[in-house]
């Protein structure tokens, strides 16, 4: 596993540096950061933090995507939450511009979810369904395989498996200061992983907004003492550049 993701961080270095060293071409970046949080003492003591950082780097034949989030909760001395989760993407655009290649390498972890972590690494095809003035709509689709890690508490031998992957982004612009977004994403193999983020955003002020986001994870868990769906729902403060 460690050879794969070794293979496609070098590929992914190789293009990155060729395009950055192509004076003829100017990479244009935009991107977003968003961060919330509580955080209560006295007679009750919480702390919960929300983190993201999306980063976009536009070239005329490429398009690369550097994510990473996280979120923790601790109540009473005890942590209730804590899960992370990267993504590197690269995506090759073809003749059509509405169609491209992509290749993904994502890691998340869980420590509430029944494994340590899991790390994906796929590859296919995509394409932007609706390009319209206020709607997109993007698809994509291709083989993958993935890895998951088991702690030794869990006494569960580490998994491999080929699955098939498939991601839906729609994003809609409400009006000049709101957005909407959803996003689901489907790893099947002989197990299923299944993400869906829904968020609007409401501007405050310049480049600052504020974003209401629901998230519902889904694992076909073998271990039957742990539920199939995971939510969270977050109010965060979102920057854009």
């Amino acid at each position: 596993m460690r050879i794969i993701v070794f293979v496609l961080l070098t590929f992914h270095s190789q293009i990155l540096w060729a395009q950055l060293f192509d004076t003829s071409i100017i990479p244009e970046f935009s991107g977003e950061a968003e961060l919330g949080g509580t955080l209560t003492t006295g007679n009750t003591e919480t702390a919960s933090f929300k983190g993201k950082f999306n980063l976009f780097q536009e070239f005329d034949d490429w398009k690369n995507e550097y994510l990473i989030e996280g979120l923790y909760s601790r109540d009473a001395g005890v942590t209730k939450a804590r899960n992370f989760r990267t993504l590197l993407q690269t995506n090759r655009k073809l003749t059509d511009d509405q169609k491209y290649l992509f290749a993904n390498l994502t890691y998340r972890s869980d420590d509430f979810a029944g494994y340590e972590s899991k790390t994906l690494v796929s590859a296919g095809w995509g394409s932007e369904l609706i390009e319209a003035s206020r709607h997109s709509l993007f698809a994509e689709i291709g083989p993958g395989y993935q890895y998951t890690q088991y702690t030794l508490e869990q006494n569960q031998a580490n998994q491999h498996q080929f699955l098939a992957h498939a991601a839906l982004t729609y994003k809609w612009n409400i009006s000049e200061t709101a957005d909407f977004s959803q996003q689901l994403i489907i790893d099947a193999g002989s197990q299923i992983d299944g993400r869906s983020e829904t968020s609007v955003s409401a501007n405050l002020i310049g480049s600052l907004a504020m974003k209401l986001a629901v998230i519902a994870k889904y694992t076909s868990q073998q271990n039957s003492t742990l539920k199939t769906l995971d939510t969270e729902t977050t109010a965060t403060l979102l920057y854009k550049f």
